[in-house]
């Protein structure tokens, strides 16, 4: 990814996850916090936070841990959009 930045925040060295988070722009210490509390809950386990920024995906976040993958980015929002358009599944 261009323009990717990537920060391990190695906190939790006895972690039983990686999550691998991309933002557009950095993520305050609350935001973060919020994230690896509901990880936890999710995955019922510490997760070890490793923080990158992408201004390419605009807005919203992409989680990857466990082999699970959440992209609730802006990016492949609109990228969804344009496919769902070509196909002829929404007209304009």
């Amino acid at each position: 990814m261009a323009g990717l930045i990537v920060h391990d925040r190695g906190k939790s060295r006895d972690a039983n996850a990686v999550a691998h988070v991309i933002s557009a722009m950095e993520l305050k210490e609350s935001q973060v916090s919020a994230l690896e509390r509901m990880l936890y809950e999710k995955l019922g386990k510490k997760v070890k936070m490793l923080l990158g920024t992408d201004p390419s995906i605009i807005g919203g976040l992409r989680v990857e841990v466990d082999g699970l993958l959440i992209d609730r980015t802006l990016k492949k929002q609109l990228g969804d959009l344009r496919d769902a358009i070509k196909k002829g599944d929404i007209t304009v």
